[in-house]
């Protein structure tokens, strides 16, 4: 039986950062669901499934591992930024360079207004499409450097580099293979390590 599409709602009306922030804000209390403004909609995630969960924590420690020997700030899925382009977005995991975290101006209780240098984001059936396309769109404008896609299904790892011009096609990296990221340097994850049952 081929895995049910899992429905994702977005609003019919456009907002502004400014609105999403205080629209969430009033909601933190009681609603467990996730948020990001993309181009001025308002998108509600669904829960992830498995193996997404797995995938993300073994990402997210090998990021952290990372950044005790090259600095910065990492961070899950529960962190929000406000880019530049207007959009706020949940990556699941990001990182941001001592550079960037030095000229963030973070704020206690309110989202980081700048863009992390790298994004990995884990493929999921109802947000495969929008990571690809729009997000990725979005990532780019906003200056991501690193951008990685993380299909558990295909048993893959897509990395996107940031050059003069934007995001380069993407080397896609298969079983067997080795995935480094070119701004976190000590970074290094086995694609059967990640994308394992």
């Amino acid at each position: 039986m081929p895995d049910p599409v899992e429905p994702v709602f977005e609003s019919v009306n456009t907002i502004d950062q400014v609105s999403f922030a205080r629209w969430v804000s009033a909601r933190e209390s009681w609603d467990p669901q996730r948020y990001e403004l993309l181009n001025g909609r308002v998108v509600v995630m669904p829960p992830a499934r498995f193996p997404h969960g797995a995938a993300a924590h073994l990402l997210g420690g090998a990021v952290y591992v990372a950044v005790e020997s090259a600095g910065g700030k990492g961070f899950d899925s529960s962190q929000g930024f406000e880019l530049a382009t207007g959009d706020t977005v949940e990556p699941d995991i990001s990182w941001i360079s001592p550079e960037r975290w030095a000229s963030a101006g973070a704020k206690r209780g309110e989202f980081l207004r700048v863009a992390p240098d790298l994004v990995i984001e884990v493929l999921s059936p109802s947000t495969s499409v929008r990571d690809r396309g729009e997000k990725r769109g979005i990532y780019e404008a906003a200056g991501v450097r690193d951008y990685w896609l993380v299909d558990t299904a295909r048993r893959s790892i897509t990395v996107f580099t940031a050059g003069t011009h934007g995001f380069d096609a993407g080397r896609v990296y298969g079983r067997g293979e080795v995935v480094h990221s070119s701004v976190l340097v000590p970074l290094a994850i086995a694609v059967d390590r990640v994308c394992s049952d």
